[in-house]
């Protein structure tokens, strides 16, 4: 690993150390409005992200893509620093 790998994945250790504490769990459901929301939560219920898709004003995209951002972003809480450990473990770092 470069010095400029090191550096990067250190700012990304200090990003994810700074996040809401994980678990995240995401939310997926229609709105009476016909408006798609899907929400990113903390351990205690308080959204973290939401994203927010109507059919007829976004004809392109589709509820299922939101869905999946927000597994990715929920998943990225606990993702993201097992794949630093794992890194730094690689690099002798850990």
């Amino acid at each position: 690993m470069t010095d400029a790998d090191r550096k990067r994945l250190e700012e990304i250790k200090t990003r994810c150390e700074a996040a809401t504490e994980g678990p995240w769990q995401h939310e997926h459901r229609r709105k009476d409005d016909g408006m798609y929301r899907t929400e990113v939560f903390d351990m205690t219920g308080e959204a973290i992200a939401c994203l927010a898709w109507h059919p007829v004003q976004h004809p392109g995209g589709t509820s299922t893509d939101r869905a999946e951002n927000a597994a990715f972003i929920a998943h990225a809480r606990a993702d993201i620093p097992w794949l630093i450990s794992l890194l730094e473990a690689l690099d002798g770092l850990a």
